[in-house]
């Protein structure tokens, strides 16, 4: 299987290099690695759909609290990312639809 993304070493859990063509694929590429990592082989289930706002300090502060959301959704409501739109990132707050 392609990995879009390099697992690195991090005081943290895990660390991930991912690229993308602009912002909105940078996000969009890291929730992609963010569910591969989490969940292996394909799950089909219902379809349901969350719109998402954060804001953040920084550009690295709304990508962490991207992948928080991301994990908080996973775990607190069961809910597994299988595609994302991203229909805005203005200053520093992020719009999602899923």
């Amino acid at each position: 299987m392609f990995m879009s993304y390099q697992i690195i070493d991090h005081t943290a859990d895990l660390g991930i290099i991912v690229e993308g063509e602009d912002e909105k694929n940078l996000f969009i590429r890291a929730a992609q690695a963010m569910t591969d990592l989490m969940v292996k082989g394909d799950i089909v289930k219902k379809a349901v759909i969350k719109d998402v706002s954060l804001q953040g300090d920084d550009f690295s502060d709304i990508i962490v609290k991207w992948l928080g959301q991301i994990l908080y959704l996973f775990h607190g409501e069961k809910l597994l990312i299988h595609s994302v739109k991203i229909t805005s990132i203005i200053t520093m707050t992020l719009r999602s639809e899923r």
